[in-house]
């Protein structure tokens, strides 16, 4: 009896040794890509292949550090700091080799999460956030050609598909597929604003990978 009270006892010192509690913290380091091709291919009258084209996605990489904090059990905020790098294709140019537009930003990102417990040290976490930043874009006119203008934008975004696995008490990997993101962009030219553009991105193809280390 006494052997089974112990068994019982530290199966619930570890469950809530793993729980996501009320006052726990951690330090984070993080990394999120975006990238890929579509294939597009025009067909002969007979149903035989004429012709086959490929186009990038938009490619983006970002590294972040930050700080997250259970204000309540599995209610967490975090804070992150990173940097970014994105690229879109703007058009095919006359030596059969792609176009871009380019950012390079440095951002802030506040942002919370609801933790649903599946199963033991596994977490449903999605996430919703703001970020916050500024940089450089690139306008690729020509390959050797290139227009550069600073800007500031904002975003709205959701990461729904969202999971942590708890391996450890101090340590566990969150992972996020796919992002829903509205941005407001503001471009500059001799420090005054030229241009704004808004943009509502439901995103598939993109993996965001987090270590947490809990202390």
């Amino acid at each position: 009896m006494k052997k089974l009270a112990l068994l019982v006892g530290l199966v619930a010192f570890t469950i809530t040794a793993f729980a996501q509690s009320k006052g726990e913290m951690y330090v984070l380091t993080s990394a999120s890509a975006s990238f890929g091709k579509v294939r597009s291919d025009t067909y002969n009258i007979n149903g035989s292949i004429a012709n086959t084209t490929e186009e990038p996605y938009d490619t983006y990489l970002g590294f972040d550090a930050g700080f997250g904090w259970f204000a309540a059990n599995n209610f967490r905020l975090e804070l992150c700091l990173g940097v970014s790098y994105g690229k879109n294709p703007r058009e095919l140019a006359y030596d059969n080799d792609w176009l871009y537009n380019k950012f390079t930003s440095f951002y802030v990102c506040p942002s919370l999460s609801y933790y649903v417990r599946l199963a033991d040290r596994f977490y449903y976490a999605p996430e919703v956030g703001v970020m916050f930043a500024f940089g450089k874009y690139t306008h690729e006119e020509t390959h050797s050609k290139t227009w550069n203008y600073p800007y500031r934008d904002y975003s709205l975004y959701a990461n729904l598909l969202a999971f942590e696995y708890r391996v450890g008490p101090h340590f566990a990997l969150w992972a996020g597929v796919g992002c829903l993101k509205y941005t407001h962009r503001n471009y500059f030219d001799e420090g005054k604003k030229f241009f704004s553009s808004n943009s509502l991105v439901f995103d598939l193809n993109s993996c965001l990978v987090s270590a947490h280390i809990y202390f």
